[in-house]
């Protein structure tokens, strides 16, 4: 982490993002994710506080299911 800036730099250290993968997440439930290898961008925009939802890793879980292949 930087700034409230990540990257991924193993499997599985941020559930199905790859190696490479890189975001941020906003204080009231808003991400945004890339994923270089599959040429994807997430964009999720909340306006939630308290962020008591696990939307988020639902999100970003079902669109790397729907579009990145296995």
């Amino acid at each position: 982490w930087s700034l409230a800036f990540e990257t991924t730099e193993r499997v599985g250290g941020n559930g199905l993002e790859p190696v490479g993968g890189y975001g941020w997440g906003g204080a009231y439930g808003s991400v945004y994710r890339v994923d270089p290898s599959a040429r994807l961008v997430l964009v999720l925009m909340l306006n939630q506080l308290p962020n008591a939802t696990d939307i988020r890793s639902k999100f970003q879980t079902l669109v790397h299911q729907a579009v990145v292949p296995e």
